[in-house]
């Protein structure tokens, strides 16, 4: 296709991944244009070229056509050779091929799932352990597995979050000192120590495993407990001083992003308590800027998918508040773009079922509205660790300043 490149102008170092991802966005939109077993046999084919990226583009493209039909209907021959090449990247791939390897395993091979998966099970039980060099991918796969099949292999499942990734990983004490190795509050995720990188997913994989439970009320309340401890201690839940900064702001960044997911579900998100919620605000305020750049980009995301039941519920739009106190102006303007665009698309949403009952759409206004962010808004400045003196002038200067900062796009007219 070296022809047809230079026709398009692309760099032929990343054409094939573009092409690709273009696949991926086809499949999502177009479906059944796939499933005809010549177009299917060679997306089979590219599964086993050996570039990393390739493998988790094409699984996830395998998953969108099994969210249209189950391709163990469709074509039976060509699942049963996926089989082993699912299994294969599911125990010994990167995490972004296991992840998307157990996504494609629960949409297209529903008649084998109380085979495949309880022997992927079995066989991670022996890599989930710092020694095997399957560890983080293992850990991924436990976590996707927890969450798409959170009641099929229950006690299972919790023994192996709370033995291996909470007492064998999080909480863990670190023997060897790792606060020398990188410099800096930050750094590239490739980066960080394997261990530290392993923590990452395991907080990941916790928020997963809750996600997946939707009702465990319990396991919720202990898992914010910890995620909590995480962001108040900056990173380093032990406080044993043998972290680098970086990996610190990784952690604690990790942690907060998992505490938002968690909360996107109705059930395991309503444990979060008060003091948890103002604690978790400060990540808005961190004195690393790719953590604060980072944790307003998920929080946008969180607020603005699935409205009103499958995102962040409406206390989180007080978060912005604290964007008045940012100092960076490019990330300032960053904070008021996502936040006119979650007040937005709720005042879309309020347009569109005001259209239908309105007793029914009256009794959602107030988890919706974007104009109730200020309820919200206000005991997060009150608690704001920085608001000490109510008498204070300077410090009342800058609650108005935040205040002014969502006031602004609330009232003004687009």
């Amino acid at each position: 296709g070296g022809n047809v490149i230079e026709e398009v102008g692309l760099n032929p170092n990343n054409a094939g991944e573009k092409g690709l991802r273009l696949l991926v966005i086809l499949s999502f939109v177009f479906g059944p244009h796939f499933l005809h077993d010549d177009i299917l046999l060679q997306l089979v084919d590219l599964l086993e070229m050996e570039d990393e990226m390739v493998g988790a583009l094409v699984l996830s493209i395998f998953t969108f056509l099994g969210k249209y039909k189950p391709l163990c209907d469709v074509a039976p021959d060509i699942m049963s050779r996926m089989v082993p090449i699912c299994k294969n990247f599911a125990l010994s791939g990167t995490p972004k091929q296991a992840k998307q390897a157990i996504r494609c395993i629960f949409v297209n091979m529903v008649n084998i799932h109380d085979t495949i998966f309880p022997d992927i099970i079995d066989k991670i039980k022996t890599t989930l352990t710092p020694t095997s060099s399957d560890y983080r991918t293992s850990i991924v796969t436990l976590g996707h597995i927890a969450y798409n099949l959170p009641d099929k292999y229950h006690v299972q499942i919790k023994n192996m979050v709370s033995r291996k990734i909470v007492k064998e990983l999080l909480v863990k004490e670190t023997n060897e000192s790792t606060a020398d190795v990188i410099e800096g509050d930050w750094c590239k995720e490739d980066q960080l120590p394997e261990e530290t990188r392993c923590r990452l997913e395991g907080l990941k994989c916790m928020a997963r495993w809750l996600l997946g439970l939707k009702t465990d009320n319990l396991s919720a309340q202990k898992t914010f407990r910890m995620l909590n401890a995480f962001v108040g201690n900056k990173g380093d839940l032990l406080q044993q001083g043998r972290l680098s900064r970086a990996e610190m702001s990784w952690l604690r960044l990790q942690a907060g992003c998992s505490m938002l997911k968690i909360c996107e579900q109705k059930g395991v998100g309503d444990q979060f308590t008060a003091e948890q919620f103002y604690n978790l605000s400060q990540l808005m305020l961190d004195d690393v800027k790719e953590v604060r750049e980072a944790f307003a980009a998920k929080l946008h995301r969180g607020l603005g998918t699935g409205i009103p039941n499958k995102c962040l519920p409406l206390d989180f739009m007080g978060y912005y508040a604290l964007g008045g106190k940012e100092q960076d102006k490019k990330q300032k303007q960053l904070l008021k773009t996502f936040m006119m665009q979650n007040i937005t698309r709720r005042r879309d949403y309020v347009r569109a079922l005001s259209l239908g009952t309105v007793e029914r759409a009256m009794g959602q206004l107030p988890h919706i509205l974007p104009d109730y962010m200020l309820v919200f808004a206000v005991p997060i400045l009150a608690h704001d660790p920085e608001f000490t003196n109510s008498k204070d002038i300077n410090q009342l200067k800058v609650i108005e300043q935040c205040l002014r900062f969502i006031l602004e796009p609330l009232v003004t007219k687009n």
